[in-house]
């Protein structure tokens, strides 16, 4: 749609410096390694790859490692575990989350971690996880699984906001999937077209700051006192 409406992308160009100016034309300079761009406004979304590009944010933005797995084809042993075609969500204090895609593969996601194993050995993690839900479908293998960052926010509230004229941001969507992340972009989108101000209702939650460089540890001892609630659970209700 971007595209088709004039838009020009630029794919594999890292944003390596941001600079405000004094112009008629343009208020900022966005380098890459490729060149410059200038822009009236621009939007950090980022997230848990913000780094340190925007200090102000970085303090704020806690990233968050997460995974996902593709089984292979099941045919019809999938039928024997899920048939609901609907995404579904666990009620662990660590969730998982999947979702029958295609025909007759199950997409499986969970976990946080401030580690990012291997392929080989994700896979390994995440079909234990899948078999602790449904092990009628012991002996399946995995297509393919792979980890990203999540950015957090202290308060775990959305960031949407501006923090001078024309610099914008849109990140925090750890834990609130890609619903509120639409919802975030088109706030902003509108703020910047149509000067609508209803992001502003989010500026109550803030930029606190993370807690860096200890924050990620802190996630990570969270998580596991996550597990051990629900390994505690189980047992109470076995």
């Amino acid at each position: 749609m971007a595209s088709n409406a004039g838009a020009k992308i630029f794919e594999q160009s890292p944003v390596t410096g941001i600079v405000g100016v004094n112009s008629d034309s343009a208020r900022w300079k966005v380098s890459t390694p490729a060149g410059e761009v200038s822009a009236n406004h621009i939007v950090f979304a980022c997230s848990g790859y913000l780094e340190s590009l925007q200090t102000k944010l970085s303090r704020a933005t806690l990233p968050v490692a997460t995974y996902v797995l593709l089984t292979e084809p099941l045919g019809t042993r999938l039928k024997t575990a899920i048939r609901a075609p609907y995404a579904v969500s666990d009620n662990r204090f660590s969730s998982n989350y999947y979702r029958v895609v295609g025909r007759d593969q199950l997409l499986w996601g969970g976990r946080v971690s401030m580690f990012h194993p291997s392929q080989t050995a994700l896979k390994k993690i995440m079909l234990k996880d899948l078999l602790s839900v449904y092990p009628q479908l012991k002996g399946v293998k995995a297509e393919v699984a792979w980890g990203g960052y999540m950015g957090y926010a202290r308060h775990k509230m959305p960031q949407l906001g501006q923090l001078r004229p024309g610099e914008w941001y849109c990140q925090g969507f750890g834990g609130h999937g890609m619903a509120t992340t639409t919802m975030g972009g088109e706030l902003i989108a509108s703020a910047i077209a149509n000067g609508d101000d209803t992001w502003r209702a989010f500026a109550p939650f803030g930029l606190d700051y993370v807690g860096k460089p200890f924050g990620p540890v802190i996630a990570q001892l969270a998580y596991w006192s996550y597990q051990i609630q629900d390994a505690i659970k189980s047992r109470l209700s076995a």
